[in-house]
């Protein structure tokens, strides 16, 4: 007697591996709109670029790639834009928890400039809150970093201090 294939489910990835497979699901629906969004920050010169990094880098670049899309600069980038345009007068906050920090922090100066706004790194040290610009850290290790503060009104006024 031959077993029949079972269709494997979200629900049984879900029970297999717990939160990976909830957190690899999510990833997946979040790639497939990645062109999209990705239109929406890159020039046309850019695109084509990253079209040949994709098709022609090394094994090592495009998986460099990849995880700048999944947890780095791009998803941030997505994130960013899309809580600005539906909230454009609130500051919010992104926490590190599903980003890849260092990436993200290397490239904050071109995060502000690509969506125009203003993001701060978030510290803690028990109950009080510390900001620092994109260039500064704490070297103290009784802070910790929860993320940063996103103010979607840009002022041109800070650049030039």
């Amino acid at each position: 007697m031959k077993k029949q294939k079972k269709e494997i489910t979200l629900r049984d990835i879900e029970t297999m591996y717990g939160n990976e497979g909830t957190r690899v699901a999510e990833l997946q629906s979040r790639l497939a709109l990645v062109p999209e969004w990705l239109s929406v920050f890159l020039n046309e010169q850019e695109k084509k670029a990253l079209t040949q990094r994709v098709l022609n880098g090394t094994t090592d670049d495009k998986l460099d790639f990849f995880n700048d899309l999944a947890y780095g600069k791009w998803q941030f980038m997505m994130l960013v834009d899309l809580t600005c345009k539906t909230n454009p007068e609130d500051v919010f906050l992104a926490t590190v928890e599903d980003f890849n920090a260092d990436r993200v922090d290397a490239t904050l100066s071109e995060i502000q400039q690509r969506l125009n706004c203003s993001v701060f790194k978030v510290w803690q040290r028990g109950e009080h809150f510390f900001l620092s610009k994109a260039d500064e850290d704490f070297q103290d290790a009784t802070i910790r970093r929860i993320g940063w503060l996103i103010d979607p009104k840009h002022d041109d006024k800070e650049d030039k201090e």
